[in-house]
């Protein structure tokens, strides 16, 4: 029977995880949204292996590191060739993954590079915003392959078909070539490409530095532009926060002073780096405003992009910051 995912499908998890903490703080957070539907939570691998047969789930939240990395990694390797419709998310400390990386990641474990993530020591604050966004990937990535599973599905239907002596083929032939059709107008066109959503900018930024924050998100609305912001977590940075700055056309980064350094100069927030980085691994427009005496704002190609200011010519910058985005938009600078 086709799984036809013609309407956004829902999600029925299944979490296998040797931590009791870990699994209790995960399931209410995977109950509470409203795109799943089921949640289920064992201890062992034995557990996992008999429930995804059943074929009741399409999502498998598992931590390798606590039920045993081989026994794990063998599990999600042999139910990913059976069941092509589930999707892994590896639920880790992914600090403590890092520190075994060359055994977390060894032969086939490579894969697990481009498997979903969710991290264990992501800050209680941003905990259900990390959980929405990788349930919003994984439902994604099911809607994608669902034509694809259903093709494969009509094929073996197909086949059933074609060794039939019943009289029957004729008809049966034209309902099948119907459905085919179908699946076929679902299937994408090309390679599946971020949204990114037009005169947004993504403002980074600490949220201590509300003296310019402000003024600044009231310049950039009053000049078209969209602006989008993290949440202050403490330094983190979530994969919802990555989502949001890909999905940003533009980003404006305020690096303030941070921590004195021997020389007199000063460091900005580190995860304001992590950020900038980041925005520039995705391709994006970048613009700078930097207060006097930051140093270590990190490398970027022109000095162009760049404005510093100081306390009192905070406003001139940001004009002039704010313009660089309208000329880079098309519009007219104000």
């Amino acid at each position: 029977m086709s799984t036809g995912y013609a309407e956004r499908p829902t999600l029925n998890v299944l979490v296998c995880d040797s931590d009791p903490i870990a699994g209790s703080l995960l399931t209410p957070e995977l109950r509470a949204n409203p795109v799943v539907s089921k949640v289920e939570l064992v201890r062992s691998i034995n557990e996992a292996n008999d429930l995804v047969r059943t074929g009741a789930n399409n999502v498998v939240f598992i931590d390798p590191l606590t039920l045993g990395l081989d026994e794990a990694s063998s599990f999600i390797f042999a139910t990913r060739l059976e069941y092509e419709h589930i999707v892994f998310v590896l639920f880790v400390d992914r600090a403590a993954a890092e520190s075994r990386r060359e055994s977390f990641y060894d032969g086939d474990r490579s894969r697990f590079l481009h498997y979903y993530a969710l991290d264990k020591r992501t800050p209680l604050a941003s905990f259900p915003q990390e959980v929405s966004s990788v349930l919003e990937k994984c439902l994604s990535w099911i809607i994608s392959k669902a034509p694809i599973m259903e093709l494969q599905e009509l094929r073996v239907e197909a086949s059933t078909l074609a060794s039939s002596e019943d009289g029957t083929q004729d008809v049966a032939l034209q309902s099948l070539t119907a459905k085919i059709d179908e699946v076929l107008k679902r299937l994408p066109s090309g390679p599946t490409q971020p949204h990114i959503r037009s005169n947004t900018v993504f403002l980074s930024c600490r949220f201590s530095d509300s003296q310019y924050i402000d003024g600044l998100r009231d310049l950039l609305t009053e000049s078209g532009f969209e602006v989008i912001m993290g949440d202050n977590a403490a330094g983190f940075i979530s994969e919802s926060i990555l989502e949001r700055i890909r999905e940003c056309e533009f980003f404006l980064c305020l690096m303030t002073r941070d921590k004195e350094k021997t020389d007199g100069t000063y460091t900005t927030s580190p995860w304001l780096l992590e950020e900038k980085g980041a925005a520039l691994a995705f391709g994006k427009y970048l613009v700078l405003l930097v207060e006097e005496g930051v140093t270590d704002f990190g490398g970027l190609q022109g000095d162009w992009q760049r404005h510093h200011f100081s306390e009192k010519g905070f406003t001139i910058a940001a004009l002039k910051a704010v313009r660089q985005l309208r000329s880079a938009a098309g519009g007219s600078q104000p």
